[in-house]
This record gives C-alpha cells, sequence and structure tokens, in this order.
C-alpha cells in the first residue's frame, strides 16, 4: 500500500488525467497522502516491538504528513507512539 500511494502521488496528474470512471471522480492528491500516512503507522505499530528505530523513522513521516495536511490529531498520535517507544512502554492503541 505504502509503494502504491508514493507511485501515484509522484505522477498525480497523469494517473488522475487516464483515470476512467462515469460515477466516480479520482482521489484527491491529500486523499492518497492521508491514505500513505496510515500506511506508515500501520507499519510501525507492526515494527514497534522489535525494530523501535525502524517504527519511530515511520511516524515521522506520517506525523509529518499529517501536519502538512493539517490533520493535528493524527500527527499527536504519531508523536504519542513515538514518546512511548522511546520510554520503552509502547502498547499498541
Amino acid at each position: 500500500k505504502k509503494d502504491c500511494c508514493k507511485r501515484v502521488l509522484a505522477d498525480y496528474e497523469a494517473n488522475a488525467k487516464n483515470f476512467l470512471s462515469i460515477k466516480k471522480a479520482p482521489t484527491t492528491k491529500n486523499q492518497v497522502k492521508t491514505q500513505l500516512a496510515f500506511a506508515y503507522c500501520d507499519l510501525a505499530d507492526m515494527l514497534a516491538q522489535k525494530h523501535p528505530d525502524d517504527a519511530i523513522a515511520l511516524y515521522e513521516k506520517s506525523r509529518e504528513i499529517n501536519r502538512e495536511l493539517k490533520r493535528y490529531r493524527a500527527a499527536d498520535y504519531a508523536m504519542l507512539c513515538i514518546r512511548d517507544i522511546q520510554e520503552g512502554r509502547y502498547r499498541r492503541y
């Protein structure tokens, strides 16, 4: 899902132009970025126990995307998870 979102964002204009549907408009760029941020959080959740440094990096990426999109609650969640990992008390919310 992460790779798919990255490919769509890399060439968004061409992908949106080639989108063929009568009823549905193509997904907006911000919606794709939101999906990418969720994918980063999901991957970080899976890595948090065994690979905390990788999980922190993914949470940081998710946090940056969410702040860019002004989704501050999701950005705060990522920061909370980062803090928990750093303090050694990570738990899945």
